[in-house]
C-alpha cells in the first residue's frame, strides 16, 4: 500500500539491478485495483517463466509440448523420405515423383496447423510489500493472450486490419505458388514425350519454369525464423517475459519447401530430336562484341561488390522492434495512473531490440543445442545452411568459373574442359537451391504482415541489412548470367 501511495519501497527503474526511484502512483490502492483491466495479473498466477520449454510456457502459448512437437517433425521429414526411398526402389527416375508427391502431401497439414506463436508480458515481482503483478502485452483482436498465427488464418486477420499488401503477398507465396507450380508441372510430363516440337519446347519452358519458382513457396519461413530471433533477445529475466515456439505448420511448410526444390531441380529438361538448334542469346552477342576479356574484369568487379553488399546484408539488422507505450496503454485499457509506472521501468528501451540474419542464424543453433527442438534445427539450417552457406558457395563456384581456362588447365591439366561443365551444371543448381533472395522477400512480407501487430504498441520494421541483402542477389544474379554468357562466348556451355 506504501508503495501504491509512493511514500514506501520504490520500484526498480531499468532493470531488476538499476537504481530504484520512487514513481508515485495517483489514487488509492482500491480505485487502482478497480482500475486494472484483464490483461493485469494479480498474485501467484503472475509469477516469471524463465524457460521458453518448461510446461508453463506451454501452457501459456497454448502450444503443443516439445517432444509432441519433436515427434510431429520427424514423422514429416521421415515420410519424405521413406517416399523418395520407395521411388529409388521403384525406378530410377521415380524418386523425383514420389518426392514431389511427399512433399505436397507435407503441405497439407501445414494449411490447417499453426506455424508461430508468441507471448509477451511485463512482471513485477520480489518486491516487498507489493504482490506479483504480470502485465500481458500481446493480445490478439483485444482478447488477452498468446498470438497464434497459422498462414492461413493469418490472411483474413490481415485484410480485416488494412493490411492488404501482406495478405495478398502472402497468398501468392504461400497459396498461388504451389498451385501454379503442381499444374505446371503436370503440364509438362504431359507434353514431355509428344511428337510435336513444339509441345516439347513447351514442356522444356516450363520445367524450367518450376525450377525458377520452387523456391519461392515459403519466403514467411524465413521470416519466421527470423523473428523468432528477435522476439527472443526480448527475454529479459526477471522482468520482461518473452516466450515463443516454431509449431507444425513451420515444419510442414519448411520441409515442403526444401523437398519441392530437390525434387523439381533431379528434373531433366527435354528436347525434340527435330528441334533445330538455339542461336546465341543477346547477351552472348554482347559479350562478343564487348570482348571476353573486358567483361571477365566487369565480372571480378561485381564480385568484389558482391562481398561488400553480402557482409554488410548478412551482418546488419535485418529487422527491429520497438514498443510504442502510448498505443500499448490504449490498446490494453490501462489507467493513465500507470503511465509513471512505464516511465520509469524502461520498459521502451528494453523491447527495442534487433536482429540480423548472422547473429539469428548462429543463435538457432546454439538453442537447439541447448533444447533439442528439431524446428529450431530446422529454422538454423533454412538461414545458416540455404540462406548463407549455399549463396557463397554459388559465388565460389562462378568465381573459379570466371577465373578463365588457362587458369583452370594450368591447375587441372586435361580435365580443365569437363571440370568447367561440371561447375557450370553444379552453379545452374546452386542459383535454385541459394534462397538468400527469398529470405530477403519473406522478412519484406513478414515486415507488411507485422503491421497488425501496430494496434497492440509493438511496431517491427525493416532494417538496412535487408536492402544490402536484395542489392548482394541483385549483383549475384548479373554475376550468374555474365559469366555464363563468357562461357558460352568461348564455346563451353552445359545444356539446362
Amino acid at each position: 500500500d506504501a508503495l501504491r501511495r509512493g511514500d514506501g519501497p520504490s520500484v526498480s527503474a531499468g532493470s531488476a539491478n538499476a537504481t530504484a526511484a520512487v514513481v508515485p502512483l495517483a489514487g488509492t490502492p482500491e480505485v487502482l485495483l478497480s482500475e486494472l483491466p484483464d490483461t493485469v495479473t494479480i498474485g501467484s498466477r503472475a509469477r516469471f517463466i524463465d524457460s521458453n520449454i518448461s510446461p508453463e510456457a506451454t501452457a501459456v502459448l497454448h502450444a503443443p509440448q516439445p517432444w509432441k512437437l519433436n515427434m510431429a517433425c520427424c514423422l514429416i521429414i521421415l515420410g519424405v523420405v521413406l517416399a523418395t526411398a520407395a521411388g529409388c526402389i521403384l525406378g530410377q527416375q521415380r524418386w523425383m515423383l514420389y518426392m514431389s508427391v511427399a512433399s505436397y502431401v507435407t503441405l497439407i497439414p501445414g494449411l490447417f496447423s499453426k506455424d508461430f506463436s508468441l507471448n509477451i508480458a511485463v512482471v513485477i515481482s520480489d518486491i516487498p510489500l507489493v504482490p506479483d503483478v504480470r502485465l500481458q502485452i500481446t493480445s490478439p483482436m483485444q482478447v488477452p493472450g498468446p498470438i497464434r498465427e497459422s498462414t492461413r488464418s493469418v490472411l483474413p486477420l490481415l485484410w480485416q486490419t488494412h493490411s492488404h499488401s501482406g495478405a495478398v503477398l502472402i497468398a501468392v507465396f504461400a497459396f498461388v505458388v504451389p498451385v501454379v507450380k503442381i499444374a505446371v508441372l503436370l503440364l509438362a510430363e504431359h507434353l514431355r514425350d509428344s511428337e510435336e516440337v513444339s509441345k516439347v519446347k513447351l514442356a522444356r519452358r516450363c520445367i524450367i519454369f518450376v525450377q525458377i519458382v520452387s523456391k519461392w513457396a515459403s519466403p514467411d519461413m524465413f521470416a519466421f525464423a527470423l523473428l523468432y530471433s528477435l522476439l527472443r533477445s526480448l527475454h529479459r529475466p526477471p522482468f520482461l517475459e518473452s516466450l515463443q515456439v516454431l509449431e507444425v505448420g513451420f515444419s510442414c511448410y519448411s520441409v515442403f519447401c526444401v523437398s519441392s526444390v530437390i525434387s523439381t531441380m533431379a528434373l531433366s529438361t527435354p528436347r525434340h530430336p527435330d528441334e533445330p538448334p538455339q542461336g546465341r542469346g543477346r547477351l552472348v552477342r554482347l559479350v562478343e562484341r564487348i570482348g571476353t576479356a573486358r567483361v571477365r574484369g566487369v565480372t571480378w568487379l561485381l564480385m568484389l561488390a558482391w562481398l561488400a553488399l553480402f557482409v554488410r546484408g548478412v551482418g546488419y539488422d535485418g529487422l527491429t522492434m520497438r514498443l510504442d507505450s502510448s498505443v500499448l496503454m490504449e490498446a490494453l485499457d490501462l489507467p493513465t495512473s500507470l503511465e509513471p509506472v512505464f516511465r520509469s521501468l524502461g520498459l521502451a528501451d528494453l523491447v527495442h531490440t534487433r536482429v540480423s540474419l548472422w547473429s539469428a542464424s548462429s543463435d538457432l543453433w546454439v538453442w537447439f543445442w541447448d533444447s533439442g527442438e528439431i524446428n529450431l534445427l530446422l529454422a538454423a539450417t533454412m538461414l545458416g545452411g540455404f540462406g548463407i552457406t549455399l549463396t557463397v558457395l554459388d559465388m565460389a563456384v562462378l568465381a573459379v568459373i570466371a577465373s578463365g581456362e588457362d587458369v583452370l588447365r594450368r591447375v587441372l591439366g586435361d580435365e580443365a574442359l569437363a571440370t568447367r561443365q561440371g561447375l557450370l551444371s553444379l552453379t545452374h543448381v546452386l542459383r535454385h537451391v541459394a534462397m538468400l533472395d527469398v529470405f530477403a522477400t519473406g522478412v519484406i512480407v513478414v515486415s507488411y504482415a507485422a503491421s497488425i501487430y501496430k494496434e497492440q504498441g509493438l511496431v517491427i520494421e525493416l532494417a538496412s541489412g535487408i536492402l544490402y541483402a536484395l542489392a548482394s542477389e541483385v549483383v549475384h544474379y548479373l554475376t550468374y548470367y555474365l559469366v555464363l554468357a563468357m562461357e558460352e562466348a568461348s564455346g563451353v556451355s552445359q545444356e539446362h
